[in-house]
């Protein structure tokens, strides 16, 4: 998966149910994307927060890896003054929010490095013991989409991949799984589904970044939401 900022529940999802997890940070940044942004919910209704960067070969070349975040900008102010404000009054706002600041107050450069980072304290923050690699440390990659996931497998001499569900339009183009099945690596699709659970202003809002059900819900109550909304994963198991 590339790396996003504040993934949602469904991002844990599938890193709590792989034996290894790759970050894909090697491929092209798309900058309106999840990958430097992600949703909160304010007393208006759901707030999005941007992570703003600069991108050192133009918008149409230049991968995760290669993209620079913009210091000078204040977001970083902005987003913490959001959450506070957002999240002040939860049941878990005083054990979580160190940590969150903590996290997100890092004065890496590197989106990709700053996106990263912040996925594996809140990892750590979870209980999830899956191993995290970079794309990018792994050697001799090759092909393009469905391939190039074949030859990262092919690296941990994988027998499954467990996917997002939206990367089936590649995958299946021309057969179930693409050059993936065809080599005998069982793909497995995730169909994460969005458990109701308390939040403060009205309307149950799903998939939100995940830092709204651990202010919730706490660590322990926000496993349970992973946990519970992967179970009709099974479903589309490749048997």
């Amino acid at each position: 998966m590339q790396p996003t900022y504040l993934p949602w529940l469904g991002y844990f999802e599938l890193l709590n149910k792989s034996d290894i997890f790759i970050l894909l940070d090697n491929v092209k940044l798309q900058k309106s994307s999840w990958h430097v942004r992600n949703r909160i919910k304010s007393a208006n209704g759901e707030l999005i927060l941007t992570v703003p960067v600069t991108l050192v070969k133009g918008r149409l070349q230049s991968s995760i890896i290669e993209a620079k975040i913009n210091r000078e900008k204040p977001w970083l102010q902005k987003h913490l003054k959001s959450i506070r404000q957002c999240y002040g009054k939860t049941s878990h706002f005083d054990e979580f929010y160190p940590i969150l600041e903590n996290l997100i107050s890092a004065t890496e450069i590197s989106l990709a490095n700053y996106t990263s980072n912040i996925i594996r304290g809140l990892v750590s923050y979870l209980g999830i013991s899956t191993p995290i690699i970079e794309a990018s440390k792994i050697e001799n990659i090759t092909g393009y989409k469905d391939e190039r996931l074949l030859s990262i497998c092919r690296n941990f001499d994988a027998t499954s991949y467990y996917s997002p569900k939206g990367s089936s339009n590649y995958l299946d183009k021309e057969n179930y799984g693409g050059a993936l099945e065809k080599a005998g690596v069982r793909v497995i699709y995730q169909n994460f589904s969005s458990i109701e659970y308390p939040q403060r202003y009205g309307a149950f809002i799903p998939n939100l970044s995940i830092i709204d059900a651990l202010f919730n819900c706490g660590p322990k109550g926000t496993m349970d939401l992973i946990v519970k909304g992967g179970v009709s994963s099974h479903k589309l198991f490749r048997i």
